[in-house]
């Protein structure tokens, strides 16, 4: 047997050895493997995803508590938007549910106005 440590001569020591093999036994193998790299894929897609979704989850918590810092200044809503270069439709939304629920957290209120993916 060949001994080295080169990675490239070790995986082409292992690609022989399964070339070797039986036809049932490789058709097990191959199946085997696609397995491993099926599931390697679905874990890399869900923590993006879930990585993707806790980025977005924390832009919308930062934006309630920018608009909570504003109005604790008593600026307007539409002046917030500006201020904030967001949409107004949005900031009103904010605005209305932390004068209503000014007790609530910013995660609160972000969970309340559909801000946050709850099943992720």
């Amino acid at each position: 047997m060949i001994h080295t440590k080169n990675a490239g001569i070790i995986e082409a020591i292992r690609e022989v050895k399964r070339l070797s093999i039986s036809k049932s036994l490789r058709a097990l193998y191959e199946a085997h493997m696609k397995e491993i790299r099926d599931r390697n894929a679905r874990d890399d897609y869900v923590r993006d995803e879930g990585i993707a979704i806790g980025q977005i989850q924390g832009e919308n918590q930062k934006l309630v508590s920018q608009v909570r810092k504003k109005m604790a200044k008593d600026i307007p809503a539409g002046e917030i938007a500006d201020i904030l270069e967001e949409d107004l439709t949005l900031i009103l939304r904010i605005y209305d549910s932390l004068q209503k629920h000014p007790e609530w957290t910013d995660e609160e209120i972000c969970h309340a106005l559909g801000l946050v993916r709850q099943n992720v």
